[in-house]
């Protein structure tokens, strides 16, 4: 994977080694168009498909060779708006980790779906509290806006690592 992520282009061959080699792990398919191209997005891709401990284990091997290319591995991975697929818990989790300001301002270029998606698991109290931030702010450069959402991201890879919260990929198997 980390030759993968330097390369611009992948054989259909060598995904078909990194799946063999993920074994029943892997939710990965050769029907996914991962061929046109490799970089960092195609290992993105991949990471996406597999269980999150098979993740983990991969992300930390690309991370010992290249630390800002394990960076931005990660951050093609899950991105501000993917917040509107969370369920309930995991988003009332994120934003107590959250500050009020820091969300209003990351709020500010988000679609209206993800913003009445993050209301509707907050009380009316706090959406009020959220709302009167953002107009406060007026006016804000859109650096600042991505810069806040990448903050937000960070601090949901955060919570994922620290086994917290699960985020999307394989579907993992849970035992009752």
């Amino acid at each position: 994977l980390y030759r993968m992520a330097r390369m611009e282009k992948v054989l259909p061959e060598a995904l078909q080694v990194v799946e063999r080699s993920l074994g029943s792990e892997s939710a990965l398919s050769m029907s996914q168009d991962l061929t046109r191209a490799g970089g960092p997005a195609s290992v993105a891709a991949v990471l996406n498909l597999v269980t999150g401990s098979v993740e983990k284990e991969l992300l930390d091997g690309i991370g010992k060779l290249d630390p800002e290319l394990c960076e931005e591995i990660k951050g093609l991975m899950f991105v501000f708006e993917d917040i509107m697929h969370l369920d309930d818990k995991t988003l009332q989790r994120i934003l107590r980790e959250v500050e009020v300001k820091e969300l209003a301002l990351a709020l500010k270029a988000a679609s209206a779906e993800l913003k009445d998606r993050i209301h509707s698991v907050m009380s009316q109290r706090a959406v009020n509290a959220l709302s009167e931030e953002m107009e406060m702010l007026g006016p804000v450069r859109l650096r600042d806006v991505e810069a806040a959402q990448a903050g937000i991201v960070k601090v949901i890879r955060a919570l994922e690592e620290a086994g917290e919260i699960v985020l999307g990929g394989a579907a993992d198997e849970f035992v009752v």
